[in-house]
């Protein structure tokens, strides 16, 4: 059971990344009990997947309340350095610089990208990475947002996440 529900987590994640928000979101409400059943760390990552398309379809406040409830409910998951904690964080950032709050989400995410540059590149730094390059462009900071974007880039290519090296590459052009 739990190799199926570890399947539609990333059956989940898929469809967020190419663009599917709806359908993402339609399968993470019928797959919660699913993933429930399969441990509470897989229902945690379904969760944060739930605020990617939420984030993705432009519900800026649902996500926002959903990520505030994961961190409640999975309190001892979220403190502890993992994948699905890290996510979550960026995915806060991200709804702040969104909001247009870019400060408060830089702070969060250049505390974030300090406890990743001490493991080896990952897909989790590259988007940070990418997200500090968007947050100071909110800001109109955009030497820095260059340079953060090729930071994602070269992250990215190192652990071969290609749908973020392409976006960190179609934001860095958009910025030449």
């Amino acid at each position: 059971q739990r190799s199926v529900a570890e399947a539609v987590v990333d059956c989940c994640s898929d469809l967020v990344e190419i663009g599917e928000s709806e359908l993402a979101l339609s399968l993470t409400r019928t797959s919660e009990s699913l993933a429930a059943q399969a441990g509470r760390d897989l229902l945690l990552r379904l969760g944060v997947i739930r605020v990617q398309a939420l984030i993705y379809s432009g519900q800026l406040d649902q996500a926002l309340a959903h990520l505030r409830q994961l961190q409640r409910e999975h309190e001892d998951l979220v403190a502890r350095a993992t994948n699905a904690s890290y996510k979550l964080r960026i995915c806060e950032a991200h709804i702040l610089w969104l909001s247009n709050r870019a400060d408060d989400s830089l702070e969060g995410l250049h505390e974030v990208r300090s406890e990743l540059l001490a493991k080896p590149d990952s897909s989790l730094l590259a988007s940070c990475s990418l997200h500090i390059s968007s947050a100071e462009t909110v800001r109109g900071n955009y030497d820095l947002a260059r340079e953060f974007a090729l930071e994602a880039i070269v992250s990215a290519r190192r652990c071969k996440a290609r749908s973020i090296e392409a976006r960190a590459t179609r934001s860095s052009c958009s910025r030449c």
